[in-house]
């Protein structure tokens, strides 16, 4: 039987108490007035979740839905398996509609494997050349599209990165529920 894990909406209130004196002051850089582009804000959130893995030894799967107007709404998903995972998009995807999100931002820890032609089906998971990443994909309404990851090892307790780099490969099917969501929006709120 599939279970189903909340998603959890996330208020700056309660992620303020929680996080106070945990992690050393990780305030957005300047902007000059402007709100910063998908893939500024992006590269600001993946070097704040490289202090969070690096604090806590994990990072859970977040997504930042940018509104309208700029306001942001943070979603935490704890999928217990793999097939939940992927549930999950469906209501980030209703979220997506019931905001106006124009785009959005997911961090997560995960596995990554280099594709194996004998097993083209096998999840990075399973793989026995699978590294461990922190990743962040970035995608918006009308197509822009950004992604970074960053391979690192558990070593003595403490987390080693390897150096960032930007990723080129096909953006995560996993998003498909968004898309289609933005896809079938009124022309008015994308």
């Amino acid at each position: 039987m599939l279970r189903k894990t909340p998603l959890t909406a996330v208020s700056d209130e309660r992620r303020r108490q929680e996080h106070s004196g945990k992690y050393a002051d990780r305030a957005p850089p300047d902007w000059k007035g402007q709100p910063p582009s998908l893939a500024q804000e992006a590269e600001w959130l993946f070097e704040t979740a490289k202090q969070v893995l690096s604090t806590d030894g994990y990072h859970s799967l977040m997504v930042f839905l940018r509104l309208p107007g700029g306001g942001r709404k943070l979603l935490q998903l704890t999928p217990a398996d793999r097939a939940e995972k992927f549930l999950h998009w469906d209501e980030v995807a209703t979220e997506v509609e019931k905001t106006g999100a124009d785009s959005l931002i997911v961090i997560s820890e995960s596995w990554f494997a280099p594709f194996d032609a004998e097993h083209p089906d096998r999840p990075a998971a399973e793989s026995p050349e699978r590294k461990e990443v922190l990743a962040v994909d970035a995608e918006s309404a009308d197509g822009e599209t950004f992604s970074l990851m960053v391979e690192f090892c558990r070593q003595a307790g403490e987390i080693k990165f390897k150096e960032a780099a930007p990723v080129k490969y096909a953006q995560g099917g996993y998003l498909e529920p968004i898309r289609r969501a933005w896809k079938t929006r009124p022309q008015s709120k994308k």
